[in-house]
């Protein structure tokens, strides 16, 4: 059929008129089928989309509730314990909707034991003292909070597949039914009859096929679903929210590709000039003169190598940029102590690195991204003649690096805000005269660190800012892949 009735009425209605009398039966159970299917289709797949809005929100929630949580016990602050309340609220409504949308069991279970160890959590923050061991407990709690979230989810997922299954499934049944009925009708009437039955079930599929590849992270392929206009209708709303995506993509790879370019411009000038002076065109150098040239050609080098990088890691998933290799980290990083030498040395600075050998499993231009950006971020705010600490150890299910400064340090309100893409408050540091010199602190693109944090996400791993009795002290954990 080129051309779908309105509604599954209509399907009813023609049937009639084809078959007649003898076949009005077997046309209504046909239709009553079909709209049996398509109703619990679509009621799955709205159920989905309110189960996974509710997941990103719960998620959101839990982690705005565990750093309420964690404020409060370095602040005291009471102002946190009424915010800490207020998210609650948010966080009970949120829950409430998603045991309404949940499909199983084992997501309902999930869900009441999220709910009670929140609400437990809830009393503590809003009773105990800020230095209590019962509020230290009470923020541990948090891990198991995400671990049911994950658990719910996982749940609501196998619960979808087992329903689009058993639709499917159902679907199957009923045309090897219908077409061993109508075996006994004339030829023509079983030939039109199982057409009639794959125009109905082909929606169906589609939107099932549809669902998959959205949540697989294909945007390519486009939603066109020919069938009944309620079917259709959701179609239409999936293809909307597949060009709203792959839009969404197309900017951020739009913005990574005018940044790389605009960058390839001066450094296309720097990699030519230190070229000539490298090769001698401009006259012959003195031996530190040829070292520093040296290394202003390896680092264009690498410059021009991060930007295509950049521009690879835009264009695909994030989970596709990362290539892990066996690495020697401890040799990374005195490689890019040595390469930053310029700057560091300049400011009369102590770096010193204090690692034992440690092989791991990295993306070798990750790591070093984050290694050079907390480097760079340690020199810009230390003080002229300073230490600056690299601090590199393991244990069997992870690798630390600990980058430690002697600078003006980050106040307890910015710890979070300094990871931030494009967040560049000043913070005051000293010029080689010993000067405050606030601009330089402010003269960086704000996403060294917001670029290191990410790097150090897509390999499984945290960065974060640790406890230092002077300056700053940047944590990175990376767990052990083997």
């Amino acid at each position: 059929m080129n051309a779908y009735p309105r509604s599954f009425f209509e399907y009813a209605l023609t049937a009639l008129f084809v078959f007649a009398l003898p076949f009005l039966a077997a046309a209504a159970g046909m239709s009553w089928f079909v709209e049996r299917v398509a109703l619990d289709s679509s009621t799955a797949i709205r159920a989905a989309l309110a189960v996974g809005e509710s997941r990103r929100a719960l998620d959101a929630q839990l982690t705005q509730l565990e750093r309420t949580a964690k404020q409060l016990q370095v602040l005291g602050d009471n102002l946190l314990r009424e915010r800490y309340a207020s998210l609650h609220t948010r966080f009970e409504s949120t829950l409430d909707a998603y045991r309404a949308a949940a499909q199983s069991d084992a997501e309902r279970s999930r869900l009441a034991e999220l709910g009670v160890i929140g609400e437990r959590i809830a009393q503590v923050v809003a009773t105990e003292a800020p230095d209590s061991p019962e509020l230290a407990r009470a923020a541990v709690d948090f891990d198991r909070l995400a671990q049911l979230a994950q658990q719910a989810g996982a749940a609501s997922d196998a619960a979808l597949t087992e329903r689009l299954d058993t639709l499917q499934a159902r679907a199957d049944r009923a045309i090897g039914t219908f077409l061993t009925g109508a075996g006994a009708l004339l030829g023509a009437a079983v030939l039109l009859a199982f057409g009639l039955a794959r125009a109905l079930a082909r929606p169906v599929r589609a939107l099932a096929a549809s669902v998959r590849s959205l949540g697989q992270g294909d945007w390519s392929r486009p939603v066109r679903v020919r069938g009944p206009r309620d079917l259709a209708d959701l179609g239409d709303a999936l293809d909307r929210l597949r060009l709203r995506l792959a839009d969404l993509q197309r900017q951020r790879i739009r913005f990574v590709q005018h940044v790389s370019h605009d960058l390839k411009t001066p450094l296309a000038s720097l990699r030519e000039g230190s070229a000539l002076l490298a090769d001698g065109t401009m006259g012959e150098l003195s031996s530190s003169q040829h070292e520093v040239v040296t290394i202003l050609v390896r680092m264009t080098k690498r410059l021009e190598t991060m930007i295509e990088r950049l521009l690879a890691f835009a264009a695909a998933p994030p989970a596709r940029a990362i290539e892990r290799r066996e690495l020697r980290l401890d040799e990374l990083l005195a490689r890019s102590v040595e390469e930053q030498k310029l700057q560091w040395s300049g400011r009369q600075l102590d770096v010193r690195v204090e690692a034992r050998p440690v092989q791991a499993m990295v993306d070798e231009e990750g790591w070093r991204a984050i290694v050079d950006n907390l480097l760079v971020n340690a020199i810009r705010f230390s003080p002229p003649g300073g230490l600056i600490r690299l601090a590199l150890d393991e244990t069997p299910t992870l690798v630390r690096l600990r980058v430690l400064d002697e600078g003006p340090g980050i106040p307890p309100d910015e710890r979070e805000l300094v990871f931030e893409p494009f967040w560049t408050k000043s913070r005051p540091t000293q010029a080689a005269s010993g000067e405050s010199d606030p601009q330089a602190a402010s003269d960086g693109t704000g996403l060294g660190l917001a670029i290191a944090r990410e790097q150090a996400r897509l390999h499984g791993g945290e960065l974060r800012l640790a406890d230092s009795p002077r300056g700053a002290c940047f944590e990175l954990v990376l767990p052990r892949i083997n």
